[in-house]
C-alpha cells in the first residue's frame, strides 16, 4: 500500500468517522501475524464497506505475490467454472479487476501487464447500486417529491440523516424504505453529510436535498455516467426551478464510494477537495455529468419558510474561520449579504474573491465555480449601478478565462456603454449574441437570450454616428420586442434627432401597442410633435390624447401647454403650466406669465415677476416667433420693459 495512501487516510482519520472507513489498519496487523488469510478477509470487509477501493485489490495481489502464502490459506476463487488454484492466477484475476477500476493508473497498467491480466476479462453487468443520501430537518413539505423522483432507480439505497425534525419528515422517509439515522444539530453541515456516508454501502453515492429531486430521464444518464472508466466523479447540473436565468450550476454529487472522501465546510459544505485529493493518487477523472437534479429551494415560499439568508448568515465566519479563503464559500456569503441589504460588506468580499483567484493558474480552479463567481459579482454591480467597475472585473483575467461565455462579454458591454466607451462595447455586444445559446457551466442572465443585446448595440451604433447600422438593428429589435417600450422610445428618440420625425412618430404608434410603460412614449411624442412646426396640429392631438393616458404628468401637462401656446391658444394653455410654475420652475412660471399677458388674464404684479425670469420670457418669444400662430409681440414684450 503507497505510504501516500496511508498518510491521506490518517489525516482523514483525524477529521470524522466517514473518512475513515476503507482503512486498512486491520489488515495490516493480520499480515504482521502472517494471517495471510484473515488479511483476505479483512480485505473482503472493506470492499463491502468502501466497495470502489483500488488500495484494497492491490493490497490482495501483494499477498498473493509478494508473501505467497501457502495454499491452504488462500480463498476459493471461481472464474468462468473454473476454480483458480495458485496465487498466481489469483493475483492476475485482481490486476484486471484493478485496471477495470484505474485504466490510467500507471502502477495499475505494469501490473496488468506483468501477470498477464488479459486473461481475465471483467464484464460490468451495469447494475450499480447507488447510495442516496439527505439530511433532513422539518422538510415534510418536500421530502416526498424527493424520494419519489427516487423510483426511477432501481438498484438504491437511501440513507437520511434528520437533524431534530418535529414535522412527519421520518414517517414520510420510511414510507419509501429509507433507512433513518439521527444527528443532533450542531450548526455544521459537513457533519451530518459524513453522517451519512457512513453508512452508505451502494458503488455510487449520491448527495441530494429535501427540496431537490431527480429530473425526468435519471436512470438512462446515471447508468451511462457510471458505466463510464476512469471517472471517480462527476459534477452535476442542477437547475433552480422557477429561476429566470437559464441554464443550470454544476455541483459535485456523484462520485463512486471510495475511501478518504468527506466533507468540509460549516455550510456550503464540499466534499470536492477530498475527490481531488483521491483521484489524482489513482490518476482518475472528476467530470461534468448529464444527470439533472431539480432545486425548488429558492422559490420564494421556500425562502420565506427556512429563512435561508438568516440561517446561512450566523453561520459563515465559523465556516471562513475553519476554511479562510476558500472562495466557493466567500462567494455564497456575499451573494447572502447581498440579499440581506449588506451590500458594502457584499461588494468588500466579492472584491477579495476577485484577488484571490487573479492569483491562481487557469486549471488551479473549477471552470464552474470561476463562471458563476463571475456572474455573480457582475450581477452585483450591474444592481448596484457600479458600471466602471463593472467593466474593469469583465476585462479581468479570471472573466476572460470562462471562455469568455456570453454573461461576460454582456456586461462588459453594459459597463462600457454606460461609461460612454461605445465603440468598446461594440464587439462585446456582439460576441454576446454569437454566444447565447453556447453552453455554460452557471446559469445565464435572461436578457442575453432576448432582443436586449441588439438594442444595445443599436443604441452604441447610434452613439457613434453609424446610422444605418443603428436603424437596422432597431427595425429588427422593434419586430421581437412584445414586453418593453424601451426599444421603440430609443429607436424613435434617434430619429427625431435625425429630423425624422414622422418615421419617429410610426414607432411610437407601434410602442404604444406593447404592454406597459407607455408613460414615456406619450412624453418623447409630445416632445418630438412639439419641436417640428409641421406637426404643429397632430400636436394638438397627440398631447391631447396623452394627457387623457397620464394626466399626472409634469412632461405631458407642459407640452399640452406648449402645444396650445403654439397653437394660439393662449388662454387654454395658461393652466397647464401651473405644476411646475407652482413649485418655482422658472421656464413653466414664463410660459404661463406670457399665455395670460397674450389673452388679456394678467394683472399688474406679472411684470414685476417677470423682471426675475427676463432670458425665460425672451425665450418663449422667440419660439412663438417661429410658431405657425398669430401673436402680438409687443404686447408679449411689455412684461419685461
Amino acid at each position: 500500500m503507497p505510504e501516500e495512501f496511508n498518510n491521506l487516510v490518517h489525516v482523514k482519520n483525524n477529521t470524522c468517522q466517514a473518512a475513515y472507513i476503507g482503512n486498512l489498519g486491520d489488515v495490516k496487523r493480520c499480515i504482521e501475524k502472517n494471517d495471510y488469510n484473515g488479511a483476505i478477509k479483512e480485505l473482503d470487509k472493506v470492499i463491502l464497506l468502501r466497495p470502489f477501493h483500488p488500495e484494497a485489490i492491490l493490497q490482495k495481489i501483494d499477498i498473493y505475490l509478494t508473501l505467497k502464502p501457502s495454499l491452504h490459506q488462500l480463498p476459493v476463487v471461481r472464474y468462468d467454472d473454473n476454480l483458480l488454484t495458485n496465487s498466481e492466477d489469483l493475483a492476475s484475476l485482481e490486476s484486471a479487476k484493478l485496471i477495470a477500476f484505474t485504466p490510467n493508473w500507471a502502477l495499475a497498467r505494469n501490473l496488468y501487464n506483468e501477470l498477464s491480466g488479459d486473461n481475465f476479462k471483467i464484464d460490468s453487468d451495469n447494475t450499480y447500486k447507488v447510495s442516496f443520501c439527505l439530511i433532513t430537518k422539518n422538510e415534510q413539505h418536500n421530502i416526498r417529491r424527493c424520494l419519489t423522483s427516487l423510483n426511477q432507480i432501481e438498484n438504491k439505497q437511501i440513507i437520511i440523516v434528520d437533524t431534530g425534525s418535529t414535522d412527519n419528515t421520518v414517517e414520510i422517509a420510511k414510507s419509501y424504505g429509507a433507512e433513518i439515522y439521527h444527528h443532533q444539530w450542531d450548526n455544521n453541515f459537513s457533519r451530518p453529510r459524513n453522517k451519512s456516508l457512513e453508512y452508505a454501502r451502494g458503488d455510487w453515492v449520491m448527495f441530494l436535498d429535501a427540496d431537490e429531486e431527480l429530473a425526468p430521464g435519471a436512470l438512462k444518464t446515471l447508468k451511462e455516467e457510471m458505466a463510464k472508466p476512469n471517472i471517480l466523479g462527476y459534477r452535476l447540473p442542477l437547475e433552480n426551478v422557477g429561476s429566470k436565468l437559464h441554464g443550470c450550476n454544476y455541483v459535485p454529487r456523484l462520485f463512486r464510494n471510495a475511501p478518504g472522501l468527506h466533507f468540509i465546510g460549516k455550510i456550503h459544505e464540499t466534499i470536492h477537495a477530498s475527490i481531488l485529493v483521491v483521484m489524482r493518487q489513482w490518476n482518475m477523472e472528476q467530470t461534468i455529468g448529464n444527470t439533472k437534479i431539480l432545486h425548488h429551494g429558492y422559490k420564494p415560499e421556500e425562502l420565506a419558510r427556512k429563512n435561508k439568508v438568516k440561517r446561512n448568515l450566523a453561520l459563515y465566519d465559523g465556516a471562513l474561520e475553519e476554511l479562510p479563503d476558500e472562495p466557493s464559500i466567500m462567494m455564497n456569503y456575499a451573494h447572502d449579504l447581498n440579499h440581506d441589504g449588506q451590500n458594502d460588506r457584499a461588494h468588500q468580499i466579492y472584491k477579495k474573491i476577485l484577488d484571490i483567484l487573479e492569483q491562481y493558474q487557469k486549471e488551479h480552479i473549477t471552470p464552474e465555480v470561476r463562471e458563476q463567481f463571475i456572474h455573480n459579482y457582475g450581477v452585483f454591480l450591474a444592481q448596484h449601478l457600479k458600471m466602471k467597475e463593472l467593466s474593469e472585473v469583465m476585462n479581468t483575467r479570471t472573466a476572460r478565462e470562462t471562455g469568455p461565455v456570453a454573461n461576460v462579454h454582456y456586461m462588459a458591454g453594459l459597463g462600457l456603454m454606460n461609461c460612454n466607451k461605445f465603440r468598446d462595447a461594440i464587439p462585446e455586444l456582439e460576441a454576446s449574441m454569437e454566444k447565447a445559446y453556447d453552453d455554460t457551466l452557471a446559469p445565464s442572465l435572461p436578457d442575453i437570450r432576448t432582443w436586449k443585446p441588439k438594442h444595445f448595440l443599436a443604441n452604441c451604433h447610434a452613439s457613434v454616428g453609424n446610422e444605418l447600422k443603428a436603424v437596422k438593428l432597431w427595425e429588427e429589435v422593434i419586430e421581437e420586442c412584445n414586453d418593453s417600450t424601451d426599444p421603440y422610445h430609443d429607436y424613435a428618440r434617434f430619429l427625431s434627432t435625425l429630423a425624422r420625425n414622422k418615421e419617429a412618430l410610426e414607432v411610437l404608434l407601434k410602442g404604444l401597442k406593447v404592454q406597459g410603460g407607455t408613460q414615456k412614449i406619450w412624453e418623447l411624442g409630445c416632445g418630438i410633435v412639439n419641436k417640428d412646426p409641421e406637426l404643429s396640429e397632430m400636436s394638438l392631438e397627440w398631447t391631447e390624447e396623452a394627457l387623457k393616458h397620464h394626466p399626472d404628468s409634469d412632461v405631458t401637462n407642459v407640452r399640452r401647454g406648449e402645444s396650445l401656446m403654439k397653437n394660439g391658444r393662449f388662454a387654454e394653455a395658461t393652466e397647464y403650466f401651473s405644476r411646475l410654475s407652482d413649485r418655482g420652475e422658472k421656464t413653466a412660471t414664463a410660459a404661463q406669465l406670457v399665455c395670460k399677458q397674450l389673452s388679456n388674464q394678467g394683472d399688474e404684479r406679472d411684470p414685476e415677476i417677470a423682471r426675475g425670469f427676463v432670458n425665460e420670457v425672451t425665450g418663449w418669444i422667440d419660439v412663438l416667433d417661429k410658431a405657425p400662430c398669430e401673436f402680438d409681440r409687443e404686447l408679449a414684450e411689455q412684461l419685461i420693459r
